[in-house]
C-alpha cells in the first residue's frame, strides 16, 4: 500500500515538473482544491489546540542536555 501511494505522488510530481518546464500541456491535468479551510472548525472537531495535541511540549524539554550549557 504505502509504495502504490509513493508511485503516485511521485508521478504527481513529474507531471508537476512537466508542467512547469513547459513540456507538458497544463490543460491535460487536474488540480484538487478543497475550497475555504477553516481550520478553527477542524482544530475544534479534533480537539486540537492552535499549537497540536501535545501543546508543543515536547519540544520544550524542562531538563537540557548535559552537555548543555546552562548560561547559554
Amino acid at each position: 500500500m504505502a509504495r502504490k501511494a509513493f508511485d503516485k505522488i511521485m508521478a504527481g510530481l513529474e507531471d508537476a515538473k512537466a508542467i512547469a518546464a513547459g513540456t507538458a500541456d497544463p490543460a491535460d491535468h487536474r488540480v484538487h482544491s478543497p475550497g475555504r479551510v477553516d481550520a478553527g472548525i477542524i482544530r475544534k472537531q479534533d480537539k486540537l489546540g492552535q499549537r497540536g495535541p501535545d501543546d508543543g511540549r515536547s519540544h520544550h524539554r524542562r531538563n537540557p542536555a548535559p552537555d548543555c550549557d546552562e548560561n547559554h
